[in-house]
């Protein structure tokens, strides 16, 4: 499903409550605009449903709360930030979601909260590696957001520098983009043989859809081993010099990274430990919660 194609005018008229409207991005099945409400900032997505059809009978409504895989998605997404609150994960903001057709779209919109600050591909981007101070604080940030997740027994399965936000007033690292959250108290909304996620980011036990049922906080776990990996080296172990998905996928499932501190020398051992043993093939050799794991590395 592609993203709806809408421009920042289109938006401003729903509402005279939406002020400053602007474009931010367009990716995956949504468009994204920032605005304000109230006088607070907050991000406004918007999601496709289906293309309207003359004269199917369908009101915006009708679309929106039926069963399709979108709809049920975002139904999940906005349910997780309602249920979760913690500074690590994105908070739902003042309009949940909300059926609307604009220019023959049938589309679904909400808000959420506007984090003032980078992603942290475009800080690896424009810096380089973080310092450890930095790797630390991030590992125990989207560590906390996972525990958040699993106490109700749900799955990011999308952890990557482009989902994790750097907050520029307090510091803290936040998690992003709850849509392809896995409910283990729900049914699979995933159709045969689709593997949901990022290339690259995927656990191992990701990437067999046979056990995508067994999935649990671990799985999230080593997709932050692969985040962390990559902040202390600037390195991707599982994409590096790979020529296309099949390197990557084989990467995933049996190559074993090198230590970070041959790749960069003052990562302490302690860290090299740490980022290794959430990398483990099996998810049981990796830490056995999220807390162990935030104890080690305030350790550091």
């Amino acid at each position: 499903m592609p993203a709806p194609q809408i421009s920042a005018e289109d938006v401003a008229r729903i509402s005279p409550d939406l002020q400053n409207v602007q474009f931010l991005a367009q990716g995956g099945q949504k468009t994204v605009f920032s605005c304000e409400i109230e006088g607070e900032p907050h991000v406004i997505k918007f999601l496709l449903v289906e293309e309207s059809a003359s004269g199917n009978g369908q009101s915006a409504t009708q679309v929106a709360y039926g069963l399709s895989e979108v709809t049920s998605r975002a139904l999940r997404e906005i349910s997780t930030m309602e249920q979760i609150d913690t500074p690590t994960l994105v908070k739902l903001g003042p309009i949940r979601l909300t059926p609307i057709v604009i220019n023959g779209q049938q589309l679904l919109y909400y808000t959420e909260e506007k984090i003032n600050g980078k992603d942290l591909k475009t800080l690896l981007n424009e810096r380089g590696a973080l310092t450890i101070d930095e790797i630390k604080c991030l590992g125990c940030d989207i560590a906390t957001a996972i525990d958040n997740l699993w106490q109700i027994k749900r799955i990011h399965r999308d952890i990557k520098p482009g989902n994790i936000m750097l907050r520029n007033d307090t510091g803290r690292f936040v998690l992003l983009d709850m849509g392809l959250v896995f409910d283990l108290g729900d049914i699979s909304l995933t159709p045969t043989p689709y593997i949901m996620g990022t290339l690259g980011y995927h656990s191992p036990e990701q990437l067999i859809y046979e056990a995508r049922r067994s999935l649990d906080f671990r799985s999230d776990l080593f997709s932050l081993g692969v985040v962390l990996y990559e902040s202390s080296t600037s390195i991707n172990p599982f994409t590096c010099n790979c020529r296309n998905r099949e390197e990557i996928i084989s990467n995933t499932l049996r190559l074993n990274p090198r230590r970070p501190s041959l790749i960069r020398s003052e990562i302490p051992d302690s860290l090299d430990e740490i980022a290794l043993r959430i990398l483990s093939k099996q998810p049981h050799l990796r830490y056995n919660s999220c807390s162990e794991l935030i104890n080690r590395l305030r350790s550091i």
